[in-house]
């Protein structure tokens, strides 16, 4: 399909049966049809990484990497990127990287990422079956 507003309404008109990963975009509208059905066909989902350029300035101070780190807020960018809350989950890796600074209380974090890693209901890539 040369583009995804195309696709979509090939889907629609059933002259396609399969849609892989549709934009984000797409996916309330297709939820929308009865005949469609939407599944996740990867429980884990996709990670995004900001890794800054330890390199060049201002990143090449470790002070400047532990300010970006300190300041990122997953909510916010999984917002922004994403949009709609039901289809991200927030990674809790990073805080337990933080917890683990300390170790104190880290037990609950890494069973509470362990958890995350088999819900399947909030994650971004969707499949979309006729």
């Amino acid at each position: 399909m040369p583009d995804a507003a195309t696709a979509s309404a090939a889907l629609a008109a059933g002259e396609i049966d399969w849609w892989e990963i549709p934009p984000i975009d797409f996916v309330p509208k297709i939820e929308q049809t009865a005949s469609l059905a939407t599944f996740l066909p990867d429980p884990l989902g996709t990670q995004g990484w900001l890794r800054p350029n330890h390199l060049h300035p201002p990143f090449n101070n470790k002070k400047a990497r532990q300010a970006l780190i300190a300041m990122m807020n997953q909510e916010m960018y999984l917002q922004a990127a994403i949009g709609v809350p039901k289809y991200y989950v927030p990674a809790p890796a990073l805080r337990l990287r933080r917890a683990l600074r300390q170790q104190a209380g880290a037990e609950g974090l890494a069973k509470q990422n362990s958890s995350a890693r088999g819900s399947s209901s909030r994650s971004r890539a969707t499949t979309v079956v006729p």
